[in-house]
């Protein structure tokens, strides 16, 4: 039943990363080129590990500037769930009216193309009556465009973004009676803070809101510490679904890798091992690092 009821939002909105400060071109455009350098990521998310057709997240991103005041990114994006395969491919815009490279405000565009598979007759056996007639043969295969914007205020101490994505959802027949949403729109408000606690720590409270249309507001927060820029380990929380603890070591200038692991809160946790989060980020900077956004 669990499963049963994901079903029902797949595909309305981005699978939610712990550590999504480390992607936060996927929830904003106006952040592209935050880290002043070409940036590589590469996610990958294993939702409610052990429980059959839970979710599973593959993302790649890469954003660079391209002037003083311009920078452009991309990603590509998996999705899948049960039934659902959900693949996107997205193209980021921004310009920054910059002050210093580190106090800039941000005006951000996304496009993207989504595709959305969904074999609803795998449904008929488990979740429904086995072999329900009205779920028989039904596979849902669509792509379609969809588009975004945001705005970020970057600031030495603090940023703040928000961001609205999908802004002209769509939907697909899937009988004469029926249809399915290919998507909604996503609202998106980001905030971190720095606080300078030492020389060489610093402590980073962070949040992320989201709404998507038609559903209940939900949202994380979280606290990392930062030693020497280098070891940051922190605590999220995610509105009644789940407590994360993630580690992200910077091998050097350039090569960050992160892991968290969720503990899940609620009813699924008895019926699933938590969530794991993995991320590898190369950035190609060869100079001294700049205050970042995230």
């Amino acid at each position: 039943m669990l499963i049963a009821a994901a079903f029902e939002s797949a595909g309305q909105q981005l699978s939610q990363l712990t550590m999504y400060n480390r992607s936060l071109i996927l929830y904003n455009p106006a952040f592209t080129g935050s880290d002043d350098a070409l940036s590589l990521t590469l996610f990958h998310r294993s939702q409610w590990a052990g429980l059959e057709g839970a979710p599973s997240t593959q993302a790649l991103l890469a954003h660079t500037p391209i002037m003083k005041s311009m920078a452009i990114g991309a990603s590509v994006y998996n999705d899948q769930l049960g039934p659902h395969d959900n693949f996107k491919f997205t193209g980021n815009y921004a310009y920054r009216i910059r002050k210093s490279s580190n106090n800039y405000l941000s005006f951000g565009l996304q496009v993207s193309y989504a595709y959305f598979r969904s074999d609803f007759s795998s449904l008929s056996e488990g979740v429904f009556q086995p072999n329900d007639p009205q779920l028989q043969g039904i596979v849902v295969e669509e792509g379609t465009p969809e588009f975004g914007a945001g705005i970020a205020l970057v600031k030495p101490k603090f940023s703040l973004g928000f961001s609205s994505l999908n802004l002209v959802p769509k939907e697909s027949v899937v009988t004469d009676s029926s249809s399915v949403a290919l998507g909604r729109t996503n609202h998106f408000l980001y905030g971190s803070y720095n606080i300078k606690a030492s020389p060489l720590l610093s402590i980073r409270p962070t949040f992320l809101v989201k709404y998507v249309t038609d559903l209940p507001t939900s949202f994380d927060a979280g606290v990392r510490f930062e030693y020497k820029e280098a070891i940051m380990a922190g605590l999220n929380y995610r509105q009644n679904e789940s407590l994360a603890f993630a580690l992200q070591l910077k091998i050097n200038q350039q090569l960050s890798v992160g892991y968290a692991y969720d503990w899940l809160l609620g009813d699924v946790s008895a019926l699933s091992n938590g969530s794991n989060e993995l991320f590898v980020s190369y950035v190609f900077k060869f100079s001294e690092n700049l205050s970042s956004p995230r």
